[in-house]
């Protein structure tokens, strides 16, 4: 206070209660830090745009979320980064929150974050213009790329199971037990030839196309196996198809849903046309029909036959007993001529042997000598198929091994040092052809001991026998000083020659001489029938 003087004299004032006012502010700036912290930590991204619809505000999830850095978006118009194909409709809902008509519906469409690609979000928009302190449209978003996922995942395989219900022929359905309707897929329809929709999808219009031999036995099964809580309820029955005909169904459901007691209050499940397989069923069992009186005809003409067959069999046991009689008597009968011819033969070279102890001439010892060697031939094959199991045919390579160890022991041929060789593998050939062969391998191994191996001339000789089919290919080498270049050798005195050149003609055979490298006879023959 101041006198007239102007001079201050004194203070006066006054005391107002402004507690009140200090817990208002203290409220408010703790719900401001709340609502901050909110903001600031919220997992959606929070917008306000201004008149024109550009941010003015973002929060700092949006840079976790879309990726750009925080503030750079401010000025900017949101739709910027839709998707193309969601422009539109976002602009749509926009301009709905700004004639205050959108009453907080979401809406779902794609942004594009700051590396390129897209992200399903869903926004909700309020419009706040004109209050204080935002003056604004209030834009929330959440990112649901995750759900998105799900939902296009469940589609597909939703499209999956509807195109592989289709593609089976199976019809899907789902029954409210309590009330009777019931949802039927379009295959339910269709397989009875009706459209989709064509009847009403309840409890009493299934009821009403069954074939009525089949509705009471069906529809008491039916309530059995849902009283017991069967995991799969399985029935077959008949259902009128809309060009009159009955079609088999197969009807598998299971207990969808359960009230607090435990009841069955829905029942889901398929139907399957069986009808071709019930018709396949009922040919199956005419033709098991007739197949069972057919077995039952041929069954009792097999017995008949049996009888018969037993009898013949009897009386062909007892043929091929005398038969098989027959032939031991005349396979030891064959096997005595044999031993007979065999013996015969050895007699006489045994009598050429004591002739010729009385003869001095050599031409004529030689002659004699000869002839006992091929008399040997010939009897070694008697008693090879003697003593042989199997008669009617002997092993050339141990006939001609046999053969050619007796003829080097006569000539004293390993002490002169001549080696004998043999490649004779699994040939065998009956009497006919064995005696031929081996008077030919005897005169040519003579012919090689007595002239092809001088005094002091060692060597080898060697014999190769092939047989394909019918014909023999006979190779006789040996490594001696050879046939004389001059001499015709198919025409020569010498009767060991022209008796091999002749056993080859008997044999339909022809013979080749090679003269290099010691003497090589190529033979090729054939059986004797």
């Amino acid at each position: 206070l101041h006198n007239d003087k102007g001079e201050f004299i004194g203070r006066r004032g006054s005391n107002r209660d402004i507690t009140q006012r200090r817990k208002a502010e203290d409220t408010l700036r703790l719900s401001e830090a709340r609502f901050r912290a909110l903001i600031l930590n919220s997992s959606d991204i929070i917008r306000v745009l201004d008149h024109d619809g550009r941010i003015t505000y973002e929060s700092p999830s949006a840079e976790r979320i879309l990726g750009y850095p925080e503030g750079s978006l401010l000025g900017n118009v949101p739709w910027e980064h839709v998707h193309p194909d969601d422009l539109e409709r976002v602009k749509h809902e926009f301009a709905t929150v700004s004639a205050g008509t959108n009453t907080g519906i979401p809406t779902e469409f794609r942004v594009r974050k700051n590396d390129g690609t897209y992200l399903w979000v869903e926004a909700v928009g309020v419009n706040l213009l004109g209050v204080p302190g935002v003056d604004g449209f209030v834009i929330t978003t959440r990112p649901i790329q995750q759900r998105k996922e799900a939902e296009q995942a469940l589609h597909e395989s939703e499209e999956r199971l509807r195109l592989a219900l289709e593609g089976a022929e199976i019809a899907s359905w789902d029954w409210d037990l309590l009330t009777g309707n019931a949802v039927f897929s379009d295959n339910f329809y269709t397989m009875l030839d009706h459209k989709p929709g064509e009847f009403p999808a309840t409890y009493d219009a299934w009821a009403a196309l069954m074939h009525p031999d089949d509705r009471e036995r069906v529809l008491l099964d039916l309530q059995r196996q849902i009283a017991e809580k069967r995991p799969l309820c399985e029935i077959e029955y008949r259902l009128l198809s809309n060009d009159g005909n009955w079609i088999w169904i197969l009807g598998r459901g299971k207990i969808s849903q359960t009230d607090a007691q435990g009841k069955a209050t829905r029942l889901t499940g398929v139907n399957i046309d069986i009808t071709n397989r019930r018709l396949m069923e009922s040919e199956i069992r005419s033709l098991n029909t007739v197949l069972e009186q057919r077995v039952k005809d041929r069954t009792e003409a097999l017995s008949r036959a049996n009888e018969a067959l037993e009898e013949e069999n009897a009386q062909r046991v007892t043929a091929e007993k005398k038969l098989q009689a027959s032939v031991d008597e005349k396979s030891m009968l064959l096997k005595e001529i044999h031993h007979r011819v065999k013996n015969n033969l050895q007699i006489i070279a045994s009598l050429l042997n004591l002739q010729s102890r009385y003869i001095k001439d050599e031409p004529t010892l030689a002659a004699i000598r000869e002839s006992q060697n091929r008399v040997k031939a010939m009897a070694l094959v008697h008693e090879k198929l003697y003593r042989a199991e199997d008669i009617s045919h002997i092993s050339l390579e141990d006939y001609i091994k046999f053969l050619g160890t007796g003829l080097f022991q006569f000539y004293d041929a390993r002490a002169r040092g001549i080696q004998f060789r043999l490649d004779i593998h699994d040939v065998n050939v009956d009497i006919n052809s064995a005696i031929p062969l081996g008077l030919i391998i005897n005169e040519l191994i003579s012919n090689s001991l007595k002239y092809a191996f001088p005094e002091g001339r060692k060597g080898e000789i060697g014999i190769t026998v092939k047989k394909e089919g019918h014909t023999l290919t006979v190779v006789f080498q040996d490594t001696g000083i050879g046939i004389p270049a001059g001499l015709d050798w198919k025409n020569t005195p010498s009767l060991g020659l022209r008796l091999v050149n002749t056993l080859v003609d008997q044999m339909n055979g022809t013979i080749e001489l090679d003269r290099e490298n010691g003497t090589k006879f190529v033979m090729v023959m054939h059986e004797k029938a």
